[in-house]
């Protein structure tokens, strides 16, 4: 029969393995460790050839047969293991890991047991294969004749990690860096409607949150820019003065609400300019304005006068005196009249947008 019996009928019975399958199945989508500092393996001090593996909780998937379901272990004290003798001449790459043996599937034992495989010493050496039942916590590099293993030695940015079930609330995960965060997602669908969002913890400020939508591309979530855009504002007016008023809401202006966190401003502007009669000159200006100070982001002046469209853009990130911006500000585009008078009509476009990025 391969339907199984329900659980915990009264006058029922049933297996460890339908056990697993009824309770952590619908708990676990991906085995590994559960937490940031699970199951660590470090170095002994001093140093020697044994390495230790911290408390923690792990979830193992059975692949022997199918619908094996889920093993929970707990380590609940430090435990060392011991790394083989290194080779005289060569390298190699050994794996410390956690291995369920269940005598239901395979062999006659039943328990479960930290194990390091040795790896093959080469020039270039790789980790050995990953037995079945098994997770990954470390890989030890036994440099040639040595005789201790430093905590230099052992990489845990490989490390299996568990993934709980994102549609019950499945936790945002710490990730120290982008090679662990590369390398946490093994068997689980990653997609659009299922994203897995980490925390990396070496990401600059404000970055740190990141999501995937298939599991190998990562993007800040923080990072989307926040953009406004507007597009065919007033034309510029012509005539005297010679220099067109300083008043940003007359061309096309950008206005930056405080994103909550220090920015920069990546923009770009542009403007049809010019005389009706193609006599005037006109230098367009891109300009940021914080409270009742003024900076100039980029200026265009046409080489001669003529009626064309000019373009102003800030080519790298904007900051005030070198440091980030901080709550609102204002980005606009101008026109200063630099030579020749022209006529009153001046058929005039601008577009205009501008973008934060955090810092």
């Amino acid at each position: 029969m391969t339907l199984h019996q329900p659980l915990w009928l009264q006058k029922g019975t049933y297996t460890a393995r339908n056990d697993r399958m009824s309770v952590l199945q619908g708990l676990v989508e991906q085995e590994g460790v559960v937490g940031q500092g699970a199951m660590e393996v470090f170095a002994t001090s001093p140093a020697s050839m044994l390495v230790n593996v911290e408390i923690g909780t792990a979830f193992i998937e059975g692949d022997v047969v199918n619908q094996q379901g889920f093993y929970s272990v707990s380590n609940m004290g430090r435990e060392t293991v011991n790394i083989t003798g290194a080779s005289t001449q060569f390298n190699r790459v050994d794996l410390v890991i956690l291995e369920i043996r269940d005598s239901e599937v395979s062999g006659t034992f039943d328990d479960a047991r930290f194990r390091v495989i040795a790896g093959t010493p080469s020039a270039s050496p790789v980790p050995p294969a990953l037995p079945k039942m098994a997770i990954e916590l470390a890989r030890v590099t036994v440099r040639a004749g040595t005789s201790t293993i430093t905590n230099a030695d052992i990489d845990t940015r490989y490390r299996h990690r568990a993934i709980l079930r994102r549609d019950m609330g499945g936790m945002i995960m710490p990730v120290r860096d982008m090679v662990e965060r590369n390398n946490l997602v093994r068997s689980i669908p990653v997609s659009a409607s299922q994203p897995l969002i980490v925390y990396r913890l070496n990401a600059p400020t404000g970055l740190e949150l990141e999501v995937s939508e298939d599991g190998r591309t990562w993007r800040p979530i923080t990072a989307k820019p926040t953009s406004r855009e507007a597009f065919d504002m007033v034309p510029v007016i012509s005539g005297n003065p010679s220099v067109f008023p300083d008043n940003p809401k007359s061309i096309a202006y950008v206005d930056i609400p405080d994103p909550g966190h220090p920015y920069y401003v990546v923009a770009e502007g542009a403007a049809f300019l010019g005389s009706a009669d193609g006599k005037g000159r006109w230098q367009l200006e891109m300009v940021l304005e914080k409270g009742n100070q003024k900076y100039i982001i980029d200026r265009h002046e046409p080489a001669g006068p003529a009626r064309e469209w000019q373009r102003v853009t800030s080519l790298v990130p904007v900051s005030i005196h070198n440091k980030p911006i901080t709550g609102s500000c204002r980005v606009y585009t101008r026109a200063l009249r630099i030579s020749g008078t022209g006529s009153a009509n001046v058929a005039s476009k601008f577009m205009l947008r501008a973008a934060t990025v955090p810092a």
